[in-house]
């Protein structure tokens, strides 16, 4: 009977080490020590984890409706999976994404992004419960919606209207500009806002795509465009014609929030959460200034390699007085250097030109 005991203890002695190695193998493969210090912050994130079944769980990840045509509020880039074969996935860029993904990460919660080609298609997949959430939307008041807005607005979206350098007088109403001919780009989305109050006298012909809005302008073939200022700088800086247009005062200063479904307890789960953190991030100004300036330079360095749209459509842009607009040689090299820069280091530069400072008041509150 000793001769057994002595020989499961020495078997005993000799497991306790493989164990402790195998273990430790284990955890230097993981990158995980079970510390105190590391149990504690294992503990406050499963505190902080969502269940499994819930929006935003691990088993149920939050479904992010992006559309594709609207920087700098969003687009989407579609990657490859690994580096064989045509199979994409989408990615959701834009200022609205970039702060949900933000107070995301911040309450671990899982996240999916899904692609629209407008911005009609993901509201419609939100109302049909095909999304949980909606990263660009405008207040609206419709009893039967089943979309819930998050209080703070992220940003305001202020229109102007764009025409041709010297082709109307400074414009600060819409009344001004009856008799013209102006242009509103459908996926904007914004005739339904614009259309009740529009004066007598003004008619908007809607067009598809930024590139069409801004041919029609330089050929002459409309007056103006009625469109979102910061759009507009996106659009402007792509085409390369930021110093052949005039952009006006702010006509309407609408907000954009994000909105939530209501149909599967999305919004109410996370509702309390989003909104202090949307409180507290929109009143940091220039973390707002600076994420609508880096999103315009990203879709700028995005296009960087193609010529201005004068250039390359071979328009012959004239003012008023019949005098030739032509892009000078300085113009010319600063295309020709876009190419060579990085978009970290022309976000300041960025905002200086474009002068947000002055625009504050239109930033959200």
């Amino acid at each position: 009977m000793k001769k057994i005991n002595i020989l499961f203890l020495i078997f005993c002695l000799y497991l306790f080490p493989a164990q402790v190695f195998s273990q430790e193998q284990e955890q230097a493969k993981t990158g995980v020590y079970y510390d105190e210090e590391q149990v504690n912050i294992k503990k406050q994130k499963s505190d902080s984890e969502v269940p499994a079944d819930i929006c935003g769980g691990k088993g149920r990840p939050i479904r992010i409706a992006g559309f594709t045509n609207y920087p700098p509020f969003g687009w989407v880039e579609q990657f490859l999976y690994g580096n064989f074969g045509k199979e994409t996935y989408p990615v959701n860029y834009g200022i609205g994404v970039e702060i949900f993904k933000k107070i995301a990460d911040e309450k671990n919660l899982d996240y999916t992004d899904v692609a629209f080609p407008t911005y009609q298609d993901a509201k419609n997949a939100l109302e049909e419960g095909k999304v949980d959430v909606l990263l660009a939307t405008y207040y609206e008041s419709n009893p039967y919606s089943v979309m819930e807005v998050f209080y703070p607005a992220y940003i305001s979206n202020p229109f102007v209207v764009i025409s041709l350098k010297g082709k109307l007088p400074p414009v600060k109403d819409l009344k001004e500009l009856a008799g013209k001919k102006g242009i509103i780009r459908w996926e904007e989305n914004l005739l339904p806002l614009i259309q009740p109050t529009l004066p007598a006298g003004v008619q908007l012909e809607t067009v598809s795509g930024a590139r069409n809005a801004f041919k029609k302008l330089v050929n002459k073939e409309a007056d103006y465009l009625l469109t979102s200022r910061y759009a507009a700088e996106a659009e402007m800086r792509r085409f390369k014609v930021t110093d052949f247009m005039d952009i006006s005062d702010v006509i309407r200063n609408p907000s954009f929030f994000l909105g939530f479904t209501t149909n599967n307890g999305c919004a109410a789960y996370h509702k309390e959460y989003f909104e202090k953190r949307l409180k507290e991030l929109t009143a940091d100004k220039d973390y707002i200034r600076s994420l609508l300036s880096k999103q315009i330079v990203y879709w700028e360095q995005k296009f960087r390699k193609e010529p201005s749209i004068m250039l390359s459509e071979g328009f012959e842009m004239k003012d008023e007085t019949e005098q030739e607009i032509k892009i000078d040689e300085q113009e010319l090299e600063r295309i020709k250097k876009l190419k060579e820069l990085n978009p970290e280091i022309l976000i300041e530069e960025e905002m200086e030109k474009m002068n947000l400072s002055s625009f504050s008041n239109t930033m959200a509150n």
